[in-house]
Formats: C-alpha cells, sequence, structure tokens
C-alpha cells in the first residue's frame, strides 16, 4: 500500500477487516489490493477451493501488479475484479488480448456487474463461485 494516500490506505485497511472480506476469506477465496488511490482488489478462487472451475482454465497471475502478492497461485476460474465507484460497487472480468475489442467488456468472456453495496456485491461473488452453477457458466462460456 505503498505511495496510497492516507485515507484510501484507512478505508481499505477497514474493508480487509470487515465482514465482507472475511467472508470472502473464509470462503477459501484469495483476497488481493490492487489499486492505489481506490478500493480495488482481486478475488480469485485457488484450483485447491472445491466449488465452480472452467475445464482446462488455470491462471497464476492475473489483474495485479505485484505479483508477489499471488504467491504462485493457480485458479482454475476467472479473477474477478471488484472496486467502489462513485455510489455503487462493482465486479468484472475483463478478457484482454490482441486483436480484441478497445472495449475488453465486449471480448468473449468478459463481463461487469454492478451493486448498489459491497455486502451484495460480496454475496455475488460467492454465488458466482459456489452456488449458482447457471450463472457461472453463463458468464465463463466463453473462456471454456
Amino acid at each position: 500500500m505503498t505511495g496510497m494516500p492516507s485515507d484510501a490506505a484507512s478505508t481499505l485497511a477497514s474493508f480487509l477487516a470487515s465482514p465482507s472480506a472475511a467472508s470472502l476469506i473464509l470462503a477459501g477465496l484469495s483476497v488481493t489490493p490492487t489499486g492505489e488511490d481506490v478500493i480495488r482488489f482481486a478475488v480469485g478462487k485457488p484450483k485447491s477451493t472445491s466449488g465452480h472451475a472452467v475445464p482446462h482454465y488455470e491462471t497464476s497471475v492475473v489483474a495485479c501488479e505485484d505479483h508477489e502478492t499471488w504467491g504462485g497461485i493457480c485458479f482454475d476460474g476467472p479473477v474477478l475484479t471488484v472496486y467502489s465507484a462513485i455510489d455503487h460497487w462493482v465486479v468484472e472480468h475483463l478478457v484482454v488480448h490482441d486483436g480484441g475489442s478497445h472495449d475488453p467488456l465486449r471480448n468473449p468472456g468478459s463481463f461487469r456487474e454492478t451493486f448498489a453495496d459491497l455486502t451484495v456485491a460480496v454475496d455475488f461473488v460467492l454465488r458466482f463461485y459456489f452456488r449458482d452453477q447457471v450463472t457461472f457458466n453463463r458468464l465463463t462460456k466463453a473462456l471454456c
């Protein structure tokens, strides 16, 4: 969190100590801060954690500039980015590749969902990885 304004660092620390972050971590998900000036974090389901997975999908470092924080964890599905916007929370997975659209949301496998508050966004993440196979399949179909 070096270089982060003290109010942003304080807000991020509060989030990481919150019940929302705890519910993600207790479920076995990896939660890694990725934003320096906003509350932004990557959430991934390690291959070693039971839950939904994309067949033959494996990634070790996604959406994180500080690769050391990932510790070589392999994920068997998309790593989601969760962040605060002005008046809502966003959960997204952006697929960026050479020759793709200039707007990553148009690339197959990309999606963005918005929520009124963090609790609902976290519930979506938990449903995505563990409880709602239909939504997981629909959103990850292009990654198979």
